[in-house]
């Protein structure tokens, strides 16, 4: 098909990723006086997925794991996209 072989043609190109753990709120004067060794609490639970998001958008979720010394993300679920 027409759209798939253009497709292709961006296969190559790179694409910054996110991976995005949770959120958190805070003021900034606790901001202001934050310290090394400092626990920034997050809104997501321990054993909840974490986004790996593409320009903004959600585009799956998966587990934290250990690759080799590096962190990495074990993708459990993929969104669906919307073709336009």
């Amino acid at each position: 098909p027409v759209g798939a072989t253009r497709l292709n043609a961006l296969s190559g190109v790179p694409a910054q990723v996110t991976v995005v753990a949770g959120h958190g709120t805070t003021t900034v004067g606790d901001l202001l006086n934050l310290k090394e060794g400092a626990v920034f609490k997050l809104d997501t639970a321990l054993n909840a997925p974490f986004d790996i998001v593409v320009n903004d958008i959600v585009i799956a979720r998966g587990e934290l794991v250990a690759v080799d010394d590096h962190f990495g993300i074990c993708v459990t679920q993929v969104q669906p996209t919307s073709a336009a």
